[in-house]
């Protein structure tokens, strides 16, 4: 059970960075990752249709006998969260355009809304988001923590494995094993910098 992998999934690349987190937190994880390119973004999606990607996704991540597939849980709902669209970050991100002065400028126009006044924490609530993460801290107050959802999962996960006793001890090289359902020349490009290495993506078309 110990050297079966984590499966990670998404609608697309951003994923990957949760990918990257759990192999920075649990270095001799075996990684299994899912990308659904053919159906990306699913934000435009029907709640049915979500839930019919993800559990066909997840059949086949549990067929490759991953050991955990991590559920995203739902925030405190004491929590006063108030949400700000910031349409510009995903196609900043997926052209390449980190740090440079339209990154900048897109993180200046956006953090500087009034919503975002007398803010404690700032969610980054896309898997893209972290590769912003140092540029968005230089344009914040002090003292405002950055939540970043790939490294509270890591967290998590390194945390469940331990509880259970099914971490990883094993002293062999992990495996990093990459599926799309759509494979693409751009998505190939974008995999390298969302995961922080070149990677090799497989193509895995979903039944439906």
């Amino acid at each position: 059970m110990s050297e079966k992998a984590i499966g990670v999934f998404d609608s697309g690349m951003g994923g990957l960075t949760v990918a990257r987190e759990v192999k920075r937190i649990l270095p001799r994880e075996n990684i299994i990752y899912f990308g659904d390119t053919m159906h990306v973004p699913y934000g435009d999606k029907s709640k049915e249709t979500v839930v019919h990607y993800s559990t066909e996704i997840t059949n086949f991540l549990l067929q490759e006998n991953c050991k955990a597939i991590r559920k995203i849980r739902r925030l405190n709902p004491h929590l006063e969260v108030m949400e700000l669209a910031t349409p510009l970050f995903v196609p900043i991100i997926e052209e390449g355009f980190v740090n440079t002065d339209i990154s900048k400028a897109a993180i200046q126009t956006y953090l500087s809304h009034k919503k975002l006044q007398n803010i404690d924490s700032l969610i980054l609530g896309c898997t893209h988001y972290p590769l912003l993460s140092q540029e968005i801290s230089k344009h914040l107050s002090a003292g405002v923590k950055i939540i970043n959802s790939p490294l509270i999962v890591a967290n998590t996960i390194a945390r469940q494995l331990k509880d259970r006793n099914i971490a990883n001890l094993s002293e062999k090289d992990p495996s990093y094993v990459f599926y799309v359902s759509d494979l693409t020349r751009s998505f190939q490009k974008q995999a390298k910098r969302f995961f922080g290495k070149e990677i090799s993506l497989m193509e895995k078309k979903l039944n439906s």
